[in-house]
């Protein structure tokens, strides 16, 4: 933001799409953040406005009443914050002694509760 009047003290509001209050802005300093905890990792009983990003309107009025509005989109990536888990706790399998070399026994399954969209739920057996 610049202002002409560079000595000019500046009023800094959200006007739009906050009713909830998921965001703020520093009247001051004109500093965003969020007032929530985000987890963009697939869990659809979350509201649509957790998958990540979110659009709205911050206004600045300086001391004569002059304003400017702005639409601010903020996108929240995904971090890797859930560890790999097996589908069950035991895997058993049977096999007999004719058996041969490099015949498959049986498949394991794991899952991860992360997102896809930064590749946090791929997962690697070892």
């Amino acid at each position: 933001m610049t202002d002409q009047d560079s000595e000019d003290t500046h009023v800094w509001t959200l006007t739009s799409n906050n009713d909830d209050g998921l965001y703020f802005v520093h009247p001051e300093t004109g500093l965003l953040g969020t007032n929530i905890d985000y987890d963009v990792d697939p869990d659809y009983d979350k509201p649509k406005r957790y998958s990540g990003k979110y659009s709205y309107k911050i206004m600045v009025t300086d001391k004569g009443g002059l304003t400017a509005t702005a639409t601010v989109t903020a996108s929240f990536l995904d971090c890797n914050d859930n560890a790999p888990r097996f589908t069950k706790a035991f895997f058993t399998y049977t096999a007999n002694e004719c058996t041969g070399p490099g015949s498959v026994l049986g498949k394991l399954e794991a899952e991860d509760a992360d997102s896809n969209r930064e590749g946090n739920n791929e997962i690697t057996f070892s």
